[in-house]
């Protein structure tokens, strides 16, 4: 439990961060802080940093708190994480100059990269690539050579080391990375496409496409190779190697990642793969939105069955797929669901019916969406970070739909 409140201060903290520098970025004048103006615009690039890159810290500490040897220096790797976090988000001049500016950051960061901890020194080299500084690349490349010391553990430090390195944008040690595609150990592979997708090194696209076939693929990889190759832009040429995941014989989160990759693709000619998931209780909701969001209509009566399936996630997934696809013929059976013993399901088919235009069903649907005061209604977190640009003109399009549908149930207005 107290693994748990850490990992989630740590989330809250780095959120808090990206929050700061949105809010900084909209004010004409910050007050001026207590440092110089070097240290000031080092201290602003630092925060540009954590907020662009803290979902990589959120599986870093992840990882940290699942895979430590020493309790004291993943203690100690924390409190560093959060003093340094603190820091950059409220620019304090005591804290800043107790470090010794930004570089005192750094060097406390390579201390830790030399722990017998091998996750504690992958921990701190995946920091120092969040931060950005290349001067730090060498130190960094050494620990892709460290060997496997800790036997009882799984070592993490190879993987997170070639993370880093594609964070810095390091190319000059791509070869390196790539050699980790061919590791035994999960971490290394993963951390490996992790690297070389931030690096868009394309020589290495075949190798990483290879792991899509690989039989010893196992959890912590998942869809690691598809946000490779969208990462280094070449996600188009292998759609039917992306296809070919849908084909898992016990579908995973990597079989989700593929059906949406295809919808972002627009890849229609394999709508017929993405369906194949219908058959697996836990998938089909996936590939419900995933069709949905590839304009797949013709499957608008394969998703139908899912507004009785015995699943509420299923019964609401398969109603919002049906209102993306507009399939307004369907809207007196997603209406149905505004009677859903579950909250969610009853929100989700009062989303649809808003999106489909039914105007209909206004005066049951508006009270519901009424229980969410603002958008966005929909996100990243409802699909997959693959279709981000998709969830947010969807978004849109909804917000746009339930002002008219809002308006047109008031009737028309006294001039």
């Amino acid at each position: 439990m107290k693994r748990i409140l850490i990992f989630l201060l740590i989330v809250f903290i780095v959120t808090s961060i990206a929050t700061a520098s949105v809010q900084d970025s909209g004010r004409r004048k910050l007050t001026p802080p207590r440092v110089s103006q070097t240290e000031e615009q080092e201290w602003q690039d630092l925060q540009k940093r954590f907020a662009e890159y803290w979902p990589h810290m959120s599986g870093l500490v992840w990882t940290l708190i699942h895979s430590y040897a020493s309790k004291t220096e993943m203690e100690r790797s924390l409190k560093l994480l959060e003093s340094i976090s603190l820091s950059i988000s409220s620019k304090d001049a005591a804290s800043i100059r107790n470090f010794n500016g930004p570089r005192g950051f750094k060097q406390e960061l390579v201390r830790l990269m030399r722990s017998k901890d091998q996750t504690v020194s992958g921990f701190a080299a995946k920091i120092l690539g969040i931060i950005g500084d290349l001067d730090y690349a060498p130190r960094i490349a050494a620990l892709l050579d460290t060997t496997d010391a800790q036997s009882i553990h799984k070592v993490t430090v190879r993987g997170q080391a070639a993370s880093a390195l594609g964070l810095l944008g390091a190319r000059q040690y791509a070869p390196r990375i790539a050699r980790l595609l061919r590791s035994e150990n999960e971490y290394d592979r993963a951390g490996a496409t992790s690297g070389l997708g931030l690096l868009k090194a394309t020589e290495y696209a075949g190798d990483v496409v290879r792991l899509l076939g690989d039989g010893k693929y196992s959890l912590i990889d998942e869809g690691g190779p598809i946000y490779c190759l969208f990462e280094m832009g070449v996600a188009g040429k292998y759609t039917s190697e992306i296809a070919h995941v849908l084909d898992d014989e016990i579908p995973g989160d990597r079989t989700e990642t593929a059906a949406y990759a295809l919808a972002r693709l627009g890849a229609k000619e394999h709508a017929r793969d993405i369906a194949k998931l219908f058959k697996h209780e836990f998938r089909k909701g996936a590939a419900a939105k995933a069709l949905a969001l590839l304009g797949a209509k013709e499957y608008a009566g394969e998703i139908l069955l899912l507004l009785e399936d015995k699943q509420s996630f299923n019964r609401r997934d398969g109603a919002v797929a049906l209102g993306i696809l507009g399939a307004r013929e369907h809207a007196k059976a997603v209406a149905k669901l505004l009677k859903d013993p579950e909250g969610w399901v009853e929100m989700g088919a009062a989303q649809a019916l808003v999106l489909m235009e039914a105007n209909e069903y206004a005066d049951k649907a508006l009270p519901i969406m009424a229980k969410q005061k603002t958008g966005p209604y929909f996100h990243t977190d409802d699909f997959n970070a693959l279709v981000k640009d998709q969830a947010a003109e969807l978004d849109n399009r909804f917000t746009t739909l339930l002002a008219r549908m809002k308006a047109q149930s008031m009737g028309p207005q006294p001039k």
